[in-house]
């Protein structure tokens, strides 16, 4: 859809991405805002495992809840069976 909405290429980093999303009314503001907390906190145990000289994996199941919003947002906008 950026060919209608120009303001979906402005930024190319995820946050800000979501909030063109929220802005251009593709994305409800509640679910962009979740999905950022989701993404920066993911970001933040990366980081730590990173600085710690750690695999930077985290464990599936330190967010086994947030998968489950984030995978019914994926379903919404790509359905399965659909080409990205």
């Amino acid at each position: 859809n950026a060919p209608e909405y120009p303001s979906l290429l402005t930024w190319s980093d995820n946050v800000r991405q979501l909030e063109a999303l929220s802005e251009t009314g593709f994305l409800d503001s509640t679910s962009a805002e979740e999905i950022a907390e989701i993404y920066r906190t993911y970001r933040t145990q990366v980081h730590l495992l990173s600085l710690a000289g750690e695999p930077r994996l985290v464990p599936y199941a330190d967010f086994l809840e947030q998968s489950g919003t984030v995978q019914a947002l994926w379903q919404r906008f790509l359905p399965a069976g659909e080409q990205a």
